[in-house]
């Protein structure tokens, strides 16, 4: 019957996921519970991720000679590979809705709320390997956005392993975002430039900005209006940034008071968090008009 039928095909599924478990190589053991980061850090890549929502954070295992061990743990992820988590597919709505307002792109308007800069340190804190390394930025009253970059802000991998590539020139956060994340109890504590973002935009939610869209600042634009030539700052989205494990050396997540169990799962969470959704974590842009970007510059998609 076509009722015995699917539950020999569910079974067969199940039976599937067990022998490919049983066969699994362990998760990576590059995530260190002692100084919560990886042995390339630079790279600010996650691991084994397939797309926001798969997001795979690596573990720490002890070297072993028992291929039973974490047999469950490796069941239950196979499962959610292949058959999806539906409950976070339903988180990512629910969180997207409370985030977001449902004004078309082109009639919003949005603000500058906070510029910030890091640049390249001797001693060596710039590297994310150092102990000093921290993804926060400081504020600054205005920034200068070139094709190469933001004047004075310095990103290591961006630097070596993608050659200072242009798509990568800057860095653009929502509000809402950071408004959200404090609302967890675990963030209470995180700060605007926690993230290391550039630019904190102010009016508009995390999933106004889209990839290859491009938008507009200035001091006096208003939205539908054209772009006065030499008088702001073009930029085009690239792609939505990625979240690491460099974001967890912040000090409410590294907390020396909490137990490496604890923060590795405060580690966990806010990457999980940050990932449910492109743009959450902020998006990177290329600079097409170059110019000078001020607190309180108005802020508006073009085309």
């Amino acid at each position: 019957t076509p009722k015995s039928t699917k539950m020999k095909s569910s079974a067969a599924s199940l039976g599937l996921i067990l022998l490919l478990t049983f066969l699994a190589v362990p998760p990576c053991d590059t995530f260190s519970p002692m100084n919560l980061s990886l042995r390339d850090p630079s790279s600010c890549r996650p691991i084994n991720r397939k797309g926001p929502r798969n997001f795979r954070f690596p573990v720490a295992h002890k070297a072993t000679t028992n291929p039973f061990d974490g047999f469950a743990e490796r069941a239950s992820r196979l499962w959610k590979e292949a058959f999806g988590d539906l409950a976070a597919n339903d988180r990512v709505e629910k969180l997207s809705t409370k985030l977001s307002t449902e004004e078309p792109a082109n009639l919003k308007i949005g603000a500058v709320r906070r510029l910030a800069a890091r640049s390249f340190r001797e001693d060596g804190a710039s590297k994310p390997s150092s102990p000093q390394y921290t993804t926060r930025k400081g504020a600054l009253p205005h920034i200068y956005l070139s094709k190469r970059g933001v004047d004075g802000d310095y990103n290591h991998y961006r630097t070596h392993a993608l050659k200072s590539t242009t798509d990568r020139a800057v860095s653009i956060l929502t509000e809402d975002v950071m408004r959200c994340l404090r609302a967890e109890k675990p963030y209470r504590l995180a700060e605007d430039g926690d993230l290391g973002e550039n630019i904190l935009v102010e009016g508009v939610g995390f999933n106004f900005f889209e990839v290859g869209r491009r938008y507009f600042f200035s001091a006096g634009i208003s939205a539908g209006a054209e772009v006065p030539p030499n008088e702001g700052v073009l930029v085009e989205i690239t792609e939505p940034m990625e979240p690491c494990a460099n974001l967890c050396k912040l000090p409410y997540i590294n907390d020396s008071d909490l137990k490496p169990a604890d923060r590795i799962q405060r580690c966990q969470s806010l990457i999980e968090w940050l990932g449910r959704a492109d743009g959450l974590r902020g998006w990177y842009a290329k600079v097409i008009i170059e110019g000078k970007v001020s607190l309180g510059d108005k802020l508006t998609v073009i085309g």
